[in-house]
């Protein structure tokens, strides 16, 4: 019997495409997808903490509904210089609600606008890596899909 995927499953793979399935050295195995100048990272923000732990990681500035996985894209605004553009990717668990948006918990419906009104350049919550790939190749994040 084939085990269905989970969020974690499509974000790991999803991420180890981005950075070129890198060996136990870092060395990438496979073409590095990041467009160049492009950087890419997840902040480990969910995960069940015990409280006094919790209360450290958010004294410390964790906060709540963050994007599983962060771009910064630098973009070059001629006499104004380059400046770096922050795209987010949201993954949720492939199957789920349609569209996967109707999964977002409380924190993140709250902090993704506040995300994007604060200026950040695109943010998408996709259930698979065929529109993960498709967001980031039409946003210049990566060379190909």
């Amino acid at each position: 019997m084939t085990r269905t995927p989970e969020e974690f499953d499509v974000q790991r793979a999803f991420f180890q495409w981005c950075v070129g399935w890198p060996d136990r050295d870092g060395v990438p195995t496979k073409p590095v997808m990041l467009a160049p100048g492009v950087e890419v990272w997840h902040t480990p923000n969910g995960g069940n903490r015990d409280a006094r732990e919790g209360k450290r990681l958010k004294e410390s500035g964790v906060v709540a509904g963050i994007h599983d996985i962060l771009f910064l894209r630098p973009t070059d605004f001629g006499q104004y210089g380059t400046w770096g553009l922050l795209f987010g990717l949201e993954f949720k668990k492939p199957g789920g609600p349609q569209p996967p948006s109707r999964q977002l918990s409380k924190s993140q419906l709250q902090m993704h606008p506040r995300l994007m009104a604060a200026g950040m350049a695109a943010s998408i919550v996709v259930d698979n890596l065929k529109d993960a790939r498709a967001f980031c190749y039409e946003n210049k994040l990566t060379v190909g899909l």
